[in-house]
């Protein structure tokens, strides 16, 4: 959700590569889908540049994310028996927690328009 407006500015507003209304249909069906809800990049890469576009949407979105996962994944495990690593685990799960009931929050503001 926190990468829709600006996808919606380069899809629909810079690049004309669809209407806002079709960014909704998709957007809305890679809510339904099972699976990562961002897995719509891949149909907007598809409307934009056929199978290459999809294919390049799915590497340029994903790739540097999975990257950074697989190098701290292995920092991680180098640190396994660092002292404070149970300290960080535990003080990064109110954030984490903290974080996913502020977007609920925000979502649920849009969401409820009356009594």
């Amino acid at each position: 959700m926190a990468a829709f407006p600006e996808m919606k500015i380069l899809t629909v507003d810079v690049h004309h590569w669809l209407n806002f209304a079709h960014l909704i249909h998709l957007y809305s069906v890679g809510q339904m889908a099972p699976g990562p809800n961002m897995m719509m990049i891949v149909s907007i890469g598809l409307w934009a540049g056929g199978t290459l576009g999809a294919i390049a949407a799915l590497i340029a979105f994903f790739g540097p994310t999975a990257i950074l996962a697989f190098v701290v994944a292995k920092a991680w495990r180098r640190l396994e028996k660092w002292p404070w690593r149970t300290s960080i685990q535990q003080g990064l799960a109110p954030c984490v927690h903290w974080a996913v009931a502020g977007r609920l929050f925000s979502l649920a503001k849009g969401a409820i328009a009356g009594v």
